[in-house]
């Protein structure tokens, strides 16, 4: 069980190198197209504040998102609050905590709710794929964090976002990129999934033993 535990991390890494060169290819062929808004491929998700009221361990209501999840996409807090505005995360859902460290992630875990200072990053067009957020994000989330290196305490908020612009490619090409990248993805979040049921599982099986 450790064994693939540790062999499909690799695994998924060249599935996404895999990804990111088809990226490359899409962005170069759409060179002469111009840049345009962030949001012209993206609308933001914002997470909303829940009660501790609500916590519980016990696995009633949703999931929590939280920034400490986005890595390991398991979180151990639930909650059952109901309030107005709750935005769900679900399979191949593309996060990003806004304090401190400024990554992309794919979520792979459990239906949550998300919570706030993370947010959720959606496709603002039918034809964008969610690799295309990813992997267009991840330099630009990266270059935010270079320059804000130097404060205390570093956030992303819509400002930052309001900044970002991307290559604009055209409908037919983001079709062409989807088509060429869904397996990809597709086999990434399998073997994310495959991963946590293992781990799981893992724990299960370490927690009889220690009784």
């Amino acid at each position: 069980m450790v064994h693939f535990i540790v062999v499909i991390p690799p695994v998924n890494d060249n599935l996404e190198d895999a990804a990111a060169a088809i990226y490359k290819e899409a962005v170069k062929a759409a060179e002469g197209n111009g840049n345009e808004s962030i949001y012209g491929v993206l609308s933001v998700v914002n997470g909303s504040p829940f009660s501790s009221d609500f916590f519980n361990a016990e696995q009633r209501g949703y999931p929590l998102v939280r920034i400490r999840d986005l890595s390991q996409c398991s979180p151990n807090i639930y909650t059952d609050e109901i309030i107005n505005k709750m935005e769900y995360v679900s399979l191949g859902d593309i996060l990003i905590g806004m304090d401190g460290e400024f990554i992309p992630h794919i979520w792979y875990g459990n239906t949550g709710v998300l919570n706030q200072r993370v947010c959720k990053v959606v496709p603002s067009k039918s034809c964008v794929h969610p690799l295309f957020l990813y992997l267009t994000l991840k330099p630009i989330l990266a270059e935010v964090q270079r320059t804000q290196g130097g404060t205390t305490v570093i956030h992303i908020g819509k400002k930052d976002f309001d900044k970002m612009s991307c290559i604009a490619l055209s409908a037919d090409q983001h079709s062409k990129f989807s088509r060429l990248v869904t397996p990809l993805f597709e086999r990434i979040l399998n073997n994310y999934r495959e991963i946590l049921q293992l781990s799981e599982m893992q724990e299960a099986i370490l927690a009889k033993l220690s009784r």
